[in-house]
């Protein structure tokens, strides 16, 4: 049964003043966050792990299309708990994603995600809990003072124990690298075990696939494409920040190259603001500017 539909969207009126390009302030991204995530929480599964989204099922079934449905709305959903104030709304977020991530993590509860197996081919398993691993690690890294903190010791080891699964497969040798080192940098930054984990080898590989003007190859096989602007540099510039090395000289070396980045990739961007059109979703694309704000947040 489709649930009720929400209410009509509002914006708040257009500030010309504070943002004379586009009108928009701090309360219409807000808000449009806001209007998303209720869309997502909207179609929630009884236990909030596998919410159903509308459209066509795809062959990697409804519990790996759920998982997808938490892991990257958490993205958005993370940084909206980080940031907001008391009494507008985030602590039902809190509270929805806790639930949500429990029931995924659960090690064989009626919503538990799959595990994740190491990438090997042919594909023997699911290996896109990997990526999934990645974006929750970041989104509870980014909201762990409120959503982290608010878990029972129980369940904080609980969604530990299913991250650091993930954080200890071997993976692709391109930007998948950089999936089990963010699964284990917030696993070091909330003092769990790390022991024989190696986010530090991965991340040495991808440094090592480093062109020139800040452009990296997608692995070994010198492939260039997109993942730059919103897989490489963005989980690169999180995992320095997740594991207190932005002052090391590694550190600084990719604040540089993140520079350098930004001044080719704006090339590719059209006067009126548009991106090239091209991935496989148009959620790849909507992340594109991502390398640009981590360049503006890092100075």
């Amino acid at each position: 049964m489709t649930p009720d539909p929400l209410p009509p969207f509002r914006l708040p009126a257009a500030d010309p003043v504070a943002a004379p390009f586009t009108g928009w302030t701090r309360a219409h991204w807000e808000a449009t966050a806001d209007r998303w995530l209720a869309e997502v929480r909207r179609f929630e599964s009884p236990l909030g792990g596998i919410p159903r989204l509308p459209g066509r099922v795809t062959r990697d079934g409804v519990v790996r299309e759920g998982m997808e449905a938490v892991g990257r709305s958490f993205l958005l959903a993370a940084p909206r708990i980080a940031g907001g104030g008391d009494g507008d709304g985030v602590e039902d977020l809190v509270a929805w994603y806790s639930r949500a991530l429990l029931a995924g993590t659960a090690t064989d509860g009626p919503e538990s995600w799959p595990l994740g197996v190491t990438c090997r081919a042919p594909g023997t398993g699911v290996t896109n809990s990997i990526v999934e691993a990645a974006n929750i690690a970041f989104g509870l890294y980014v909201s762990r003072d409120r959503l982290w903190a608010g878990l029972t010791r129980k369940e904080q080891v609980q969604i530990a124990d299913w991250l650091r699964h993930h954080a200890r497969l071997e993976v692709w040798h391109n930007n998948w690298q950089l999936f089990p080192a963010m699964a284990e940098a917030f696993l070091r930054s909330v003092d769990e075990d790390v022991t024989g984990l190696n986010g530090t080898r991965n991340v040495a590989r991808v440094e090592s696939w480093h062109l020139e003007q800040g452009w990296y190859t997608d692995g070994p096989e010198h492939a260039i494409d997109y993942y730059n602007a919103w897989a490489i540099h963005p989980y690169l510039w999180a995992w320095y920040r997740m594991t207190d090395r932005t002052g090391t000289a590694d550190g600084s070396r990719h604040l540089e190259r993140l520079h350098d980045f930004t001044g080719s990739f704006a090339r590719m961007v059209a006067p009126d603001g548009s991106m090239v059109h091209v991935g496989r979703s148009l959620s790849y694309r909507t992340a594109a500017p991502t390398a640009l704000w981590c360049a503006e947040l890092s100075g």
